[in-house]
């Protein structure tokens, strides 16, 4: 009886991490301390200086519904130049929450590129906002497969400031973000994304 108790114990951790492999596939990264995000090999960031933590409203959640206000910040990207959602007032905006090791991230990463390269001539900015746990591997991924928009990231992961600030569960998450700085539409990706920029700023 011990032996076979003992044999049952074993199966079963021998045999989690493959389910844990299979829920991150099918079904995006969320929010769980057991299973940190990947990421690239890690590689010495240059130095940064001290983030100006600032926000407009200090409460958890709060302004993130459609139709609300998106709540500011200001802080430094990963280029140690200022970034604000509030600097591209008067612009379409796409607040994208993502992780380089995330499958669901890296494959909306080229749809996003896409929908960069066909509308921002027409008005559409992006911020990215890594949730990667290691900003020296995230530093490194950019290296080699740089955006053409601003990205954040603080290496702190679900502990983000931002992540917290923002409600985020799971990555990819995006917030589409109208000229007036109101927020139109959370969650979208892809073709939603897609018909929800042609109905803002028009078919190129």
């Amino acid at each position: 009886m011990a032996e076979g108790g003992a044999f049952m114990t074993v199966r079963i951790c021998c045999a989690f991490p493959f389910l844990t492999v299979a829920l991150l596939l099918e079904g995006g990264c969320r929010k769980t301390p057991a299973h940190p995000l990947k990421t690239s090999e890690a590689v010495r960031p240059p130095s940064t200086p001290k983030s100006v933590e600032f926000f407009i409203d200090q409460n958890p959640h709060e302004g993130t519904a459609q139709g609300d206000l998106f709540p500011d910040f200001q802080d430094y990207d990963v280029d140690l130049k200022p970034v604000s959602p509030g600097a591209f007032r008067g612009s379409v905006l796409l607040v994208d929450f993502w992780a380089a090791g995330n499958a669901l991230s890296m494959a909306e990463l080229p749809k996003i590129r896409a929908l960069y390269d066909k509308y921002h001539l027409h008005g559409l900015e992006v911020i990215g906002i890594s949730l990667d746990p290691d900003k020296e591997g995230f530093l490194r991924y950019l290296r080699f497969h740089p955006t053409p928009w601003v990205q954040y990231c603080d290496g702190m992961s679900w502990d983000s400031k931002l992540a917290v600030r923002y409600g985020i569960l799971h990555v990819p998450e995006t917030f589409l973000i109208g000229r007036d700085g109101r927020i139109l539409a959370r969650g979208l990706r892809g073709d939603g994304l897609n018909a929800a920029l042609e109905t803002v700023l028009g078919e190129p």
